[in-house]
């Protein structure tokens, strides 16, 4: 399996997941205040084929502001890694990241890996 990228983009964090050797991993998370210089780090240590960015929707299916958001992000992450960048949709991907990471998680850890564990149910559902 080609390694693959997956990102959940947030206005403060974004949540970064791996797909290599058959299995899917939450990653890292990242500031969204200037995330390129980690992405670009990223790309050189993983060497992604290609990237997934989660593409947020209202529970009917209709696009939103935070819609238009993620696909310019998508759109800047294409240009600066020149790498294909697919859109997944993401419903439901934090509550389900939340019952992943489960109630017995102290808070502050919670916290800590929900984006991850929410690039990674993307990034899984992009790939099934």
């Amino acid at each position: 399996m080609e390694t693959v990228l997956g990102f959940d983009y947030g206005e403060a964090r974004i949540g970064v997941a791996i797909a290599r050797k058959g299995s899917v991993e939450p990653l890292i998370t990242l500031d969204a205040t200037d995330p390129w210089p980690d992405i670009a780090s990223l790309m050189i240590e993983y060497t992604p084929l290609q990237l997934v960015v989660g593409l947020p929707r209202n529970l009917d299916g209709h696009i939103t502001a935070q819609t238009k958001i993620a696909q310019s992000f998508a759109d800047s992450l294409a240009q600066l890694t020149q790498l294909p960048v697919a859109m997944q949709d993401e419903a439901m991907s934090s509550q389900r990241a939340l019952e992943r990471i489960g109630k017995n998680t102290p808070i502050k850890q919670r916290k800590k890996i929900l984006d991850q564990v929410a690039a990674q149910i993307i990034l899984e559902d992009y790939l099934r």
